[in-house]
């Protein structure tokens, strides 16, 4: 499966080929690392924003501007866009 447990804030879950097994019931949000491109599962907590999620995940190197896709739309966001479950957040080029 190749996950790794992340021991801050909630748990992140890198996901490998994209497979993983997700905790019952759990609300996700996932961000997509602009490095590796990588996306990460990471359990919604009421408040959590981009900038605390992607901390919590140990993702350091990112530009400035966000997509989130949330019920199947693409918006702008900003790094303290509060995030909901489901949403899947990738880091934009300037």
């Amino acid at each position: 499966m190749g996950a790794a447990t992340s021991t801050a804030v909630g748990t992140g879950l890198d996901l490998i080929n994209q497979s993983s097994t997700h905790p019952v019931g759990g609300k996700l949000v996932t961000l997509v690392n602009p490095e590796t491109g990588i996306r990460q599962d990471l359990i919604w907590r009421e408040g959590m924003n981009i900038y605390t999620a992607r901390r919590t995940l140990a993702i350091t190197a990112a530009p400035p501007t966000y997509e989130i896709t949330r019920d199947g739309r693409t918006l702008e966001a900003a790094y303290n866009t509060v995030l909901e479950p489901g949403d899947v957040v990738r880091w934009v080029a300037p």
